[in-house]
Parts: structure tokens; C-alpha cells; sequence
């Protein structure tokens, strides 16, 4: 006896909309209480577990933000010649760092030459819009007109497949540099 094609989410021909997904759960129970019990235990332990990584993940990425650290404290990842620093970062799974500061051009050219950064000039740069949202207070509103074009930027940029990677930006009128940096 062969049975019909399963259909969801289209209306059943005799017998109404959920009846072929009344039909799968009945089928699946069926052969649930055929199993051994060994085999039911290690399903609910493999579903248990995947059900822990589903929401670890969400509360991860939907987790509070870090609170944005300003004023003189510099962190490790930043240039030692860094001074009036915005940033914050997570660490662990998922990590990032952003930060916004002040440095001289040729304390960033030595910074990126003891990085192996090639740094390019560029005319008209937009903002790193990315950094200024990830330095935004929780529960602020980001506007990216609030942030012109740089008349002249030193860049570097380096993308990874997944969207992760480094980005630094500097504007020599202001003395401001722009950095992100994140594993994906």
C-alpha cells in the first residue's frame, strides 16, 4: 500500500489543511515506539544538545552590547601612542573591537609598518560607518549623515571571506583614526 505524496503548507484534497502533517506526526510516533529505548535515549540527548548550541548562539549574537570605555584607558590592541580613546570589544565567541582615537600620522605609519599594514591614501573617504555604530551608546539611533566625507583618509582594509577581518581608517586633518577588527 503506497501512501500519498506529503504536502505542507498546501491544502489537503479530503480531508483539510493539517491532515498530511497529522499523518507524518502519527507515522513518526509509530516508528518512535518501534526504537529500543537505548537508541530514544541517544536522540534525546543529541537533541538536548543541539537545542543547548541553538541557544547559546542566540544569546551571543542577541546579547547586551559591552559598555563603550572613553577617556585615557588604552587597550593592548591599540597603538601605545593612542590618546582620546573611545572603544569597546568582546571578547570570546564572536569576538570584536572597535575604537575611535587621536594620533599623530607618523605614529600611525609606524604602528602600520610594525603591523605590516600597506596603507593607502585615499580622496573623499566615506567614514567607517560600521566603527561609529559599533561605538554608539545602547539605545541610540545611528544617522550616517552626521558623518561627511574625509577630504584625504589613509586605509587599510582587509576583508575576510566571511565578512571579518581589519579595518583602519585616518584622517590627517583631525588627527583621528577609525579601527574595527573582528574574527568573521
Amino acid at each position: 500500500m503506497s501512501h500519498p505524496p506529503r504536502r505542507f503548507l498546501i491544502p489537503a484534497r479530503n480531508g483539510g489543511f493539517f491532515k498530511p502533517l497529522l499523518k507524518f506526526r502519527t507515522d513518526l510516533l509509530e516508528s518512535l515506539g518501534r526504537m529500543k529505548k537505548p537508541f530514544k535515549w541517544l536522540l534525546c540527548v543529541i537533541g538536548a544538545l543541539a537545542l543547548c548550541v541553538v541557544v547559546a548562539v542566540i544569546l551571543v549574537i542577541a546579547g547586551p552590547k559591552p559598555p563603550v570605555v572613553d577617556g585615557t584607558d588604552r587597550p593592548a590592541w591599540l597603538p601605545e601612542q593612542a590618546t582620546k580613546i573611545f572603544h569597546r570589544s568582546q571578547e570570546g565567541f564572536g569576538w570584536w573591537r572597535a575604537a575611535e582615537f587621536t594620533i599623530s600620522e607618523e605614529d600611525l605609519r609606524a604602528y602600520a609598518a610594525k603591523k605590516g599594514w600597506e596603507l593607502s591614501e585615499e580622496q573623499n573617504y566615506i567614514q567607517p560607518s560600521l566603527v561609529h555604530m559599533m561605538l554608539l551608546p545602547e539605545g541610540s539611533d545611528f544617522n550616517p549623515e552626521d558623518f561627511g566625507p574625509m577630504e584625504r583618509a589613509l586605509v587599510y582594509e582587509k576583508r575576510q571571506p566571511n565578512n571579518g577581518g581589519v579595518l583602519m581608517v585616518f584622517d590627517p586633518l583631525t588627527s583621528r583614526a577609525y579601527y574595527s577588527e573582528s574574527h568573521r
